[in-house]
């Protein structure tokens, strides 16, 4: 399914997220790579009283935009919004495939499913009133049930419960085996980065023992780099999230393997609600983490 199949509730609040996420990790950028700053200009000693001066006024407004970014970062609560916002769109996303999952009734019968996805989504909203207002803020057209989520409806068993492992299931696995991979991949290179770093400010420490009379030593700004990407690696939480995924993709997988048992309305319903949760406990685990960072 593309982002239009999905409802609107979903596609504003997922864009919510992004947009604060992106928002929030561009202040963590720019924090971090002032503090860098910091730390290389400061170790510039000039004997000359006016490059003296330079250096002190460049250190002092540095400082004073790092200060800056990191307020900004407390009182703007981006992160807080980022966790809400994607919760939102998860729990959404979730009402949307229970939705789809659900038969059209027989003969009859009354069609009460809409009534109770309409609900659910109501019921999304009222767990997450201060989130509300970020997601109209990013408010998209369309349908709280689109055409592909009223016909997904129309086919048996069988037909759904192949769907739902194609769309659904394989997706979300092959999501989760993605970024386990890119994120144990990028915690392997900024490990390497910050071990380098390291490296070199010793190097630097033991040039200057034997070099007193240098303008410049450089052992404090290398230090500060080193310890800055240490604050980038505990923000992206680079082995946590590549553990957490991997584990929620082998969950999965394992799930996957009893849908081939599943023929009847009441099977197919109570796998589909096993592996919902299992997105949700995932999503859930990856919300604790990151608050109590």
């Amino acid at each position: 399914m593309v982002g239009e199949d999905y409802p609107k509730l979903w596609r504003s609040s997922d864009r919510a997220a992004a947009s604060c996420q992106r928002r929030y990790l561009a202040l963590v950028r720019a924090h971090l790579i002032t503090l860098c700053l910091v730390g290389m200009v400061a170790c510039w000693n000039p004997v000359d009283k006016g490059e003296q001066r330079l250096v002190a006024w460049m250190v002092a407004g540095l400082t004073l935009f790092a200060f800056a970014f990191g307020v900004s970062l407390k009182l703007s609560r981006l992160d807080d919004s980022w966790f809400k916002a994607r919760a939102f769109a998860e729990s959404a996303k979730e009402a949307c495939w229970r939705f789809m999952m659900t038969p059209l009734p027989t003969g009859a019968a009354p069609d009460d499913a809409p009534a109770r996805y309409m609900q659910d989504l109501k019921d999304i909203r009222d767990r997450f009133p201060e989130t509300i207002k970020l997601v109209i803020a990013h408010d998209v057209e369309g349908e709280e049930i689109t055409v592909r989520m009223s016909a997904s409806r129309s086919g048996d068993a069988l037909e759904r419960r192949e769907m739902y492992l194609r769309k659904r299931v394989d997706d979300q696995v092959g999501w989760y085996k993605a970024k386990a991979r890119f994120n144990g991949s990028m915690e392997s290179r900024w490990f390497w980065v910050i071990l380098i770093m390291e490296i070199l400010a010793i190097a630097v420490a033991f040039v200057r023992v034997g070099t007193l009379d240098l303008e410049f030593n450089p052992t404090g700004g290398v230090a500060a780099v080193a310890a800055c990407a240490v604050a980038w690696m505990q923000t992206k939480r680079f082995s946590d999230l590549a553990n957490t995924y991997s584990v929620a993709a082998g969950d999965l997988e394992m799930i996957r393997e009893r849908y081939k048992n599943a023929r009847t309305e009441d099977e197919l319903r109570a796998l589909v609600q096993e592996t919902e949760s299992a997105i949700s406990r995932e999503h859930q685990l990856w919300v604790e983490r990151r608050v109590a960072v």
